[in-house]
């Protein structure tokens, strides 16, 4: 991480020992940036600096807010909205303000989606091949139920299928009367240089796997299709929403993809040594556990 005061796009991360701005490049943050440290010392505070300069850079950003600490990011103390952010921040709520139909889900994602929701082995396999003989394109919770009380001729199968539909339905997050590309348009407003704020406060698990998996997945095929610009992810205690193997995709991917990512988290430990091992900058604030240590020594390059 280069340091100094005349970068093109300088994040301001805090002030020198003179009280001067402390910049780095946001060029320099193109890759893997992991923030950790015991809770309450700033973490949060310094991603959400980084955060607001890159959206001032207009450089697309997602992030994933488990404690609801980005939402208001766009307004002042008095509570007004900042002018210069007002029009930069898209404020997200899984199964209010962010909703899609079920075509939205590619069927080997949806497939994913019913296992995180309990649906195991012989049923799993049934729902697969029922899903992959649909196609995406007509795909609906109505169509797929029918299917299931169609073909599944097992009672308990067919019971533990349309028991996950049901939980899936449950979630709010799934309205097929919404024409198919609903999170595609949501997502292409990234390529506006605006911010994507998600806010995963006080939501049920399965509804936080459940619309990150597929926001995720949306975004990887728009990266890949070249229909997106490179973005900024910021994901709050990744570990509560991502399943390890997803992170691990995300950073084998990243740089390929032009997906740059921030980590922050108090439980270093929860997040997968690939991670740690391919880290571009580790701003460690103050750990107590030796073993966190330990853990993220190989991304300060210290024995």
């Amino acid at each position: 991480m280069t340091v100094g005061s005349f970068f093109k796009h300088p994040i301001v991360i805090g002030l020198d020992s003179e009280g001067e701005p402390f910049d780095v490049s946001a060029y320099d943050l193109q890759g893997l940036n992991l923030i950790v440290g015991f809770k309450g010392v700033g973490k949060s505070h310094l991603a959400k600096a980084m955060l607001l300069d890159l959206t001032r850079h207009r450089a697309g950003c997602l992030v994933f807010d488990v404690n609801d600490e980005y939402s208001q990011l766009d307004t002042g103390r008095d509570k007004q909205p900042k002018p210069e952010l007002k029009e930069l921040f898209v404020k997200l709520r899984p199964g209010d303000t962010l909703r899609f139909p079920l075509s939205d889900i590619e069927p080997e994602v949806l497939v994913n989606v019913m296992e995180a929701l309990g649906l195991r082995d012989a049923s799993l396999a049934e729902f697969s091949e029922i899903v992959g003989g649909l196609g995406q394109n007509v795909l609906n919770l109505e169509m797929v139920r029918e299917k299931v009380e169609e073909r599944v001729k097992t009672p308990s199968v067919k019971g533990a299928i349309l028991r996950r539909l049901r939980m899936l339905e449950d979630t709010s997050l799934i309205d097929d009367s919404l024409s198919q590309g609903q999170l595609a348009d949501t997502l292409s407003k990234l390529n506006e240089g605006k911010t994507l704020v998600v806010n995963l406060k006080g939501l049920a698990k399965p509804v936080m796997r459940t619309a990150v998996q597929v926001m995720l997945s949306n975004l990887l095929g728009l990266l890949e299709a070249k229909e997106l610009e490179p973005i900024f992810l910021f994901a709050e205690e990744a570990h509560l929403y991502i399943e390890r193997t997803d992170i691990e995709d995300l950073v084998t991917r990243m740089r390929h993809l032009g997906l740059w990512q921030f980590y922050i988290t108090n439980t270093p430990t929860s997040l997968p040594e690939l991670l740690v091992r391919q880290t571009d900058n580790l701003i460690c604030f103050y750990l107590s556990l030796p073993d966190d240590v330990k853990y993220i020594a190989p991304a300060s390059g210290l024995e």
